[in-house]
């Protein structure tokens, strides 16, 4: 375990349910096999999890939005903040943005059709990972995170997503990238919903967490509005 990094916990978790089923089964191959198709079943779940939990926020906000601008409804945006960089968000914003251009597609409103999405990406220093972020996600904007900050406390971004490197047996906590706890703590603070996805994979069910290098923190599970993480 000394050797181990947070983000190394899916590789040794897939290897240890690897090395149980070798003791139960002969094929190899079949065992890879399967390992393989509960990865994407999991990842999926995850991705569904995290579209629904943001889409419930969207129709939130847009019926806010209706009532208070009766009269004068505007165009703004609905903004997805994002931290660090993960492959789950990416693909939660890919299946979000589909979604909603085909609610656009099907309103018989034009004063009511559905809002754009816009994504902000937090910097997310040390490392700049919310830039490489802002280039997976077409259209997605890079903010520092003074910007970042500074959209989140005017209430300019309406839900923030994040991922895990690890989620610690028992509810201890989640691991993730440096400054996500700050995040969290500002989210609340401003009043906006902060939600964690993460696949099964990444629940490491030691009781002590894996050895936290300076580019990772453990964040109480209760700064998070939600932690998503599909069950079996």
């Amino acid at each position: 375990i000394a050797m181990l990094r947070p983000s190394m916990v899916p590789i040794v978790n897939i290897m240890k349910e690897f090395e149980k089923r070798m003791q139960l089964e002969t094929k190899k191959q079949d065992i890879e096999k399967d390992l393989l198709n509960s990865l994407s079943s999991d990842g999926l779940k995850c991705v569904e999890l995290g579209v629904d939990a943001v889409m419930t926020r969207y129709n939130e906000w847009e019926s806010m939005k209706q009532r208070q601008t009766e009269n004068t409804y505007t165009s703004k945006d609905f903004v997805v903040g994002t931290f660090s960089r993960s492959s789950t968000l990416k693909f939660i914003i890919e299946q979000l943005t589909k979604k909603l251009e085909e609610i656009r597609k099907n309103s018989t409103d034009p004063l009511r059709t559905a809002s754009k999405i816009q994504i902000f990406c937090s910097q997310s220093t040390p490392g700049d990972e919310g830039k490489l972020m802002a280039a997976d996600i077409p259209d997605a904007s890079w903010l520092s995170d003074d910007d970042f900050a500074h959209e989140l406390r005017n209430g300019h971004i309406n839900i923030v997503i994040v991922g895990a490197d690890c989620i610690l047996h028992e509810g201890r906590g989640v691991v993730n990238k440096v400054g996500t706890a700050g995040l969290a703590s500002m989210c609340k603070k401003s009043d906006v919903p902060i939600i964690c996805c993460a696949d099964m994979w990444k629940l490491w069910d030691d009781i002590h967490p894996p050895p936290l290098e300076d580019i990772f923190e453990l964040i109480p599970m209760d700064l998070f509005d939600r932690v998503l993480v599909p069950t079996d």
